[in-house]
């Protein structure tokens, strides 16, 4: 028998524990310079080297761990989820586009030489990041779909009309000021002598910009093609819910 979903309050509060964990893995990237030579084939290699050995170990078969590299596993075993393949929503593409368009933001400009221990955040921070997405997009699409299955039903083919019922902006800006809280709080008694501070509207502006709406995406993706799995492709839905009001805060 495949286990119920997480409830929403549960699904809420998850995503809230990883808040702190994503905020620890920028500050501490952030130590190193920007190092650009690394992002024209070293993260590739890195990423797979790290993918080769985690599925070894049976990571990509935990629903919301998708791979950036490697070829996905297709739908794990014993969940809710009923997609025959779950890298139809996979949207670690998304994720890293928008990572490597935000470091430049979040490090010091230049190049340190300290590429293994740059790799090595890149590679946890996307791992976490990409994990909050698609936990984001797969718990909390499906949690409120079993609250009125009748009308998500009836919005399947409508990706805008899914997005602004699935938004919530008064829970939205109670994430955005509590992530810019615990960046303040988190460098209160740090020597700027010693450690690079990073200005928290970086760490804003990512989740703001970035990290909620591709996992509203998800969310929209995964209840679309809940239904049909053949259905439209994430670019093709990405179009679509880009000029929706709901789309960003």
């Amino acid at each position: 028998m495949s286990p119920k979903p997480a409830s929403l309050d549960e699904t809420r509060k998850h995503l809230k524990k990883r808040e702190e964990t994503i905020i620890f893995k920028m500050l501490n990237r952030a130590q190193y310079k920007h190092n650009p030579s690394l992002y024209e084939e070293k993260l590739h290699a890195r990423l797979q080297d790290q993918e080769v050995l985690d599925s070894h170990y049976k990571r990509y078969k935990v629903l919301e761990e998708r791979p950036f590299i490697i070829q996905g596993k297709g739908c794990p075993k014993h969940t809710f989820i009923q997609l025959p393949d779950l890298d139809t929503i996979n949207l670690t593409p998304l994720i890293l586009k928008a990572y490597l368009h935000m470091l430049p933001e979040l490090c010091e400009e230049g190049d340190d030489h300290q590429y293994g221990s740059s790799l090595e955040h890149d590679v946890t921070l996307l791992q976490t990041v990409s994990e909050r997405v698609h936990y984001g997009a797969f718990y909390i699409a499906e949690a409120k779909y079993q609250a009125e299955p009748e009308l998500y039903e009836s919005l399947k083919k409508d990706p805008c009309k899914l997005l602004e019922l699935l938004t919530n902006k008064e829970v939205e800006r109670k994430i955005y000021q509590r992530v810019r809280n615990k960046a303040e709080v988190f460098q209160a008694d740090i020597d700027p002598a010693i450690n690079h501070i990073v200005n928290p509207d970086v760490i804003v502006d990512y989740y703001v910009g970035e990290l909620i709406p591709l996992t509203k995406l998800g969310e929209v993706m995964y209840l679309m093609k809940r239904s049909n799995p053949q259905g439209e492709g994430l670019e093709e839905v990405k179009e679509q819910l880009s000029d929706s009001p709901y789309y960003k805060l």
